[in-house]
């Protein structure tokens, strides 16, 4: 699971997400911590980006099927093909019933002169849900209301209002027993995207994250150790 934060305007998107993911171990099936990955994927031939959520293998292989078997226009275009293509791809990937994926489609329409966002949840089939412009959404939800996230970051500015907010998923999230918990870490990544240009920067590091990092490269080094 990842956090993710969005800010979407006619004429300007941003976006924060963090970078920690995790997984489950094959022998004791603990939620255990999995290696840091961006979960931003850019699209600039379309003035888009993909965002994902839940099982993280499914975005990789969605950008890779865009960039390499689409032929659109824009963002909006790929609302069809979408729908038609993820239900085969996360079968593909393991999502199921418990383990659930949603895909996120920003990207500057010329048709609506603006931009547009696009939802594409597993528990819906990955049919398209247009998301309100302009709109404001914090998944998970949990940790703190969408009233008082949107207020943080119309008091605080971007990209410290969305820095904030996370900081309060991450200690709502820390707060549940381990094999409860999505995972929320690593760093902020936030992102800027304007009709001219898109500009995508990691704007925070949370306090755990060199605690991880030291788990995830001790790992590493027994696995290539036992291999």
């Amino acid at each position: 699971m990842t956090a993710l934060v969005f800010y979407i305007e006619p004429d300007q998107l941003c976006i924060a997400m963090d970078t920690r993911t995790t997984g489950i171990d094959d022998d004791t099936g603990d939620r255990i911590l999995d290696p840091f990955c961006s979960k931003m994927f850019l699209v600039p031939h379309l003035r888009a980006v993909i965002c994902g959520t839940g099982l993280r293998a499914l975005p990789f292989y969605w950008h890779a099927f865009i960039q390499q078997r689409t032929v659109v226009r824009s963002i909006e275009d790929l609302d069809r093909l979408a729908a038609l293509t993820l239900p085969d791809m996360a079968d593909g990937c393991g999502v199921d019933d418990e383990v659930t994926a949603t895909i996120y489609h920003f990207g500057y329409s010329e048709r609506a002169r603006g931009f547009i966002g696009r939802a594409f949840r597993s528990t819906d089939g990955f049919q398209a849900e247009p998301l309100i412009v302009p709109g404001f959404g914090v998944k998970p939800p949990e940790g703190i209301g969408l009233d008082p996230a949107l207020g943080l970051c119309e008091s605080m500015g971007l990209p410290d209002g969305m820095i904030e907010v996370m900081k309060r998923q991450k200690a709502f999230d820390d707060g549940r027993p381990p094999n409860e918990r999505l995972g929320i870490g690593g760093e902020v990544q936030f992102l800027v995207m304007t009709p001219e240009e898109t500009r995508l920067r990691t704007v925070h590091r949370f306090g755990d994250y060199e605690r991880d990092l030291a788990e995830l490269l001790a790992r590493a080094c027994r696995e290539h150790d036992a291999g």
